[in-house]
């Protein structure tokens, strides 16, 4: 009889066990929403992101998460669950022609679950996943594909059965700061563009770019007459007045060897034949600029080495402007910048260029004074009715005239919504003033005119100003490819400043902070830039560059795709919610390629395909980050990427 019991008791145990009974349960909302990331503000339990009571399509809800797209909620199961149950759906409290959003659930690697794009008012969307052995789950809300504006999503009657350890919410730790690019060798290797446009009878300055142990000599085989070279700074200065394309040979040499490099020159119409390169004052020094600290970043280009990758612009941005000229009208430099000339004078001593910031309002973001004015005499004062317009009288010849004899080489000009009539003052005024000027359209610049701008300009904004916050950063980067048409020689993309180094961007009081990027989004934005032919204005403490910062932006061959003679944007060659890759070709028939894993906060296993490209037979394929070969390689290559992360690539035919 005992043995008999205890067969039944085993199979009634069984039995219960397969049914789950025994299994206990735990709402989404009794873990640690701390560790819930949303996409904007913070995830609210049992309330909207808005902070109010979670409703979807009418219904109100007491149990549930509410977050923001992109969001992601991160927990370890470790085996012990048996089944995950929800709703989701859009918050009622949003405004319904902006919201649009998905949810995405992933297990151990795998998509679990996809809702699809939903809007305001649909009904929630049912959820039953059977998770056994599963070790770990993540529910992420998706923007999608349209911008996260108002993506208010809900995730409620959300519960667990398991049995065992209960699940917990984790918070991805992601990788610490790591250097990929090799260190450089002490032998010579110049880095300065293969081609420089200048317009006839300009004043010609272009420095021989080259890393390597000091001192360096310099030389420069049939450089046409009216050029001169200083040959122990690499500074090439003179007029060229003919327009014609004269091909130049560069030398470096050292102790260590001689490297070699030739070099068009274009004397044309086009100027900036290859991305600017630089920096910019605004993510670091903000309104606190002044002469002093403008002339140490412009030492510190030089004195770290970045000024012998390339680097060469150094730009004011706004809070540089004061008074008119009584006499010509110009824009003069305030207080802190007491000889704008002497500046320029000093930084193009050191074989560099110098920029300005202005707007034809009468006053920029900032309210310092604009190129217009509502006073015949020039005068600006803080007028309330005179901010953020334009005035009746536009002085951007005067200014553009002024900067031209201080020795400007570049001017952003920022208004928004910009306008082809201003715009057209711009460029006409820099034409005429005797000197060449990258000129650089910032925001509000409309996509519907991108062919204006293309034409125009020799860069144009795509976007808002950028902060270190991926979110932002991502909204910017993966949304370029409808520009890319548009982008040739002389004229490109500009999705704004580099967002590495030690900044003060972000933050309400303007404190220092390293970018509070991680490593792989840093890894990411370069890769990006780069492959779009963007300008590479870093905006970062030149003076405090840690190492891993300097990797990042003095890799000679992610700056070869960057300075690409040919001059075309990637274009984007494949895209899911797992990777997108983007690809363009080079000017030696070799493509640059990027792996990009922007929206999972785990690592993603990632294939180009050759045919993608319209390529095919055998390919080197290199890693550019690493600086390696990794084999030859026919139909596609296939490779894991981290978590808003990149491999980069690039593709050598194979004969």
């Amino acid at each position: 009889m005992k043995l008999t019991n205890y067969l039944i008791i085993a199979i009634v145990t069984a039995s219960l066990l397969s049914q789950n009974l025994f299994a206990e349960t735990l709402w989404l909302d009794e873990l640690d929403i701390s560790k819930a990331v949303s996409g904007w503000e913070t995830s609210q339990k049992n309330l909207s992101v808005g902070k109010n009571k979670l409703s979807i399509a009418g219904i109100k809800y007491d149990h549930g998460v509410g977050t923001h797209a992109w969001g992601y909620f991160t927990i370890a199961l470790d085996g012990n669950v048996e089944r995950f149950t929800a709703l989701a759906g859009v918050d009622d409290e949003v405004d319904p022609n902006k919201a649009s959003l998905e949810f995405i659930i992933i297990s151990d690697g795998q998509l679990q679950y996809s809702s699809g794009v939903m809007k305001k008012s649909q009904p929630a969307k049912k959820i039953d996943l059977d998770l056994k052995g599963k070790k770990q789950l993540i529910l992420i809300v998706t923007d999608g594909w349209d911008g996260h504006t108002y993506d208010h999503a809900d995730w409620v009657n959300a519960k667990f059965e398991y049995s065992g350890k209960k699940p917990k919410s984790i918070l991805p730790t992601p990788a610490e700061k790591y250097i990929l690019t090799p260190k450089p060798g002490l032998e010579p290797n110049i880095n300065s563009p293969k081609v420089f446009g200048v317009r006839d009878g300009s004043p010609f300055l272009y420095t021989i770019a080259a890393r390597g142990e000091k001192p360096m000599t310099f030389d420069a085989k049939q450089l046409p007459k009216g050029l001169k070279l200083n040959k122990k700074t690499g500074q090439i200065t003179g007029r060229l007045t003919k327009r014609d394309c004269y091909k130049v040979t560069l030398i470096a040499k050292n102790k260590k060897g001689k490297a070699t490099q030739e070099l068009k020159i274009i004397v044309g119409d086009e100027i900036a034949l290859t991305p600017p390169m630089g920096w910019n004052s605004w993510n670091c020094l903000g309104s606190k600029i002044n002469d002093d600290n403008i002339r140490q970043t412009a030492k510190a280009m030089v004195d770290t080495g970045l000024a012998d990758y390339g680097y060469s612009y150094i730009n004011l941005d706004a809070c540089w402007q004061g008074k008119r000229d009584p006499n010509n009208l110009s824009l003069q430099g305030n207080d802190k910048f007491p000889d704008m000339k002497g500046l320029c004078d000093y930084v193009h001593s050191l074989g560099l260029k110098i920029g300005l910031y202005s707007t034809p309002w009468v006053t920029s973001w900032c309210e310092y004074p604009g190129g217009s004015s509502n006073f015949d005499d020039g005068r600006w004062v803080n007028n309330p009715n005179g901010k953020f317009r334009f005035g009746k009288n536009d002085y951007t010849r005067n200014d553009i005239f002024e900067w031209a004899r201080w020795g400007v080489d570049y001017v952003k000009y920022d208004w928004s919504p910009n306008t082809v009539k201003h715009t057209k003052i711009i460029i006409n005024a820099i034409k005429d003033c005797g000197r060449d000027m990258v000129f650089s359209l910032s925001n509000g610049a409309a996509f519907e005119l991108s062919a204006e701008w293309a034409r125009l300009c020799q860069c144009w904004r795509t976007g808002d100003d950028l902060h270190d916050e991926w979110g932002h950063v991502k909204w910017i980067t993966f949304r370029q490819d409808e520009y890319a048409e548009y982008v040739r020689a002389g004229h490109w993309i500009d999705p704004d400043m580099l967002m590495v180094g030690r900044l003060t961007c972000g933050t309400k009081d303007r404190t220092w902070h390293d970018s509070r990027l991680t490593a792989d989004e840093q890894y990411t934005q370069i890769s990006m830039w780069s492959l779009l032919a963007s300008p590479l204005l870093l905006s970062c403490d030149l003076e405090k560059i840690d190492d891993f910062t300097m990797s990042l932006i003095t890799n000679e061959e992610v700056l070869q795709v960057n300075q690409d003679p040919l001059g075309r944007a990637a274009r984007q060659i494949y895209k899911s919610f797992e990777y997108e890759v983007w690809a363009k070709e080079m000017h030696d028939h070799s493509w640059a390629v990027g792996l990009f894993n922007p929206n999972l906060p785990v690592s993603i296993n990632t294939e180009v395909n050759f045919k993608d490209l319209g390529l095919d037979g055998k390919f080197r394929v290199r890693d550019l980050w690493r600086q390696k070969d990794l084999g030859t390689y026919s139909e596609s290559f296939e490779t894991p990427v981290p978590s808003h992360g990149v491999v980069f690539i690039r593709l050598f035919p194979k004969q």
